[in-house]
């Protein structure tokens, strides 16, 4: 079994729960999708920007500080993390991270998800569809 990878499962089923409960009590709190700023970040940052209420201009410059390692040097830098293996998401490792995803009430990790009140991505995309 892989434990690495049900405790990231078990990491993300946590903070997405506390996030939904965040919302829940009225906290003005919003997701954003790893791969909706990895496919468009320009359209990514102008919506953080506009969900904080700043001025856009200036989402070039956070495109821009996207490409920074802001761990490097760090145990959590690109480049050392890069060197790990890429965890499997099969047979046993699997069976034990979507029994965790199930115990929390959330989809499986390769089903699409997107969160309740998520501001980046195609519009239209439905609050709850899909994993994120």
């Amino acid at each position: 079994m892989s434990y690495h990878l049900s405790f990231g499962i078990l990491l993300s089923c946590i903070s997405h729960k506390h996030y939904l409960r965040f919302r829940d009590i009225g906290l003005n709190i919003a997701a954003v999708r790893y791969e909706d700023v990895i496919s468009n970040p320009v359209e990514s940052m102008r919506a953080v920007l506009e969900f904080c209420q700043l001025p856009t201009e200036n989402v070039e410059q956070c495109r821009q500080a996207l490409e920074f390692d802001s761990q490097k040097g760090t145990p959590l830098s690109s480049e050392r993390l890069s060197r790990h293996p890429t965890l499997e998401y099969s047979g046993e490792a699997r069976k034990e991270a979507d029994a965790i995803c199930e115990k929390f009430g959330l989809p499986h990790a390769d089903q699409v998800y997107i969160a309740p009140g998520t501001i980046t991505g195609q519009k239209g995309n439905a609050p709850g569809k899909g994993h994120g």
